[in-house]
């Protein structure tokens, strides 16, 4: 199963491609982006967590983990949120400090050997510089998976692809 997880201050939903994404929907936050990750091929039984600005990443691992009653049940988890160097702004936010909250949530995601494919981060600059990839290294290690992260400005759509140059993929 794919769980995502959509910082609330992501200013809204990417507009779907193709004559979809022609039709005006009025819908609020949460229904545009489920509208969004539900049409997506093969993602009709993806978790979707909304996350407030002041959650702390140790109630969110938490919740995350919970999403799923099987152990090794995510096989990737796609973060969406504002980024910079080394840094996520999701709930109270993701530094240094709270990277050993991922470890909250190894048991629940897919061994790479049973093609878990980890962690996808959709945030800007978060792989930036030596501190950036030094983060992500450490997000790799906490979950013992891979994890993509990108030192570029990022936009979401509705393909959920990284933009800019190269991605930064960390094995742990």
């Amino acid at each position: 199963m794919m769980v995502y997880v959509v910082d609330r201050r992501v200013p809204r939903p990417p507009r779907p491609s193709g004559l979809g994404g022609l039709v005006r929907h009025n819908d609020n936050f949460e229904q545009g982006w489920r509208r969004v990750i539900e049409e997506f091929p093969g993602h009709e039984d993806a978790q979707m967590l909304f996350v407030e600005s002041g959650e702390p990443f140790q109630a969110l691992s938490r919740r995350i983990s919970q999403t799923v009653s099987n152990p090794w049940s995510i096989w990737m988890l796609r973060i969406i949120c504002h980024g910079a160097p080394a840094f996520l702004q999701l709930g109270a936010g993701v530094g240094r400090r709270e990277v050993r909250h991922f470890r909250n949530i190894r048991h629940s995601m897919t061994p790479s050997h049973l093609r878990g494919r980890g962690i996808e981060i959709h945030g800007c600059n978060v792989a930036e510089g030596t501190q950036g990839r030094r983060f992500v290294q450490q997000i790799a290690t906490a979950i013992n998976l891979p994890v993509v992260a990108s030192p570029h400005i990022q936009q979401a759509d509705n393909m959920f692809r990284f933009e800019g140059g190269d991605l930064l993929r960390i094995d742990p």
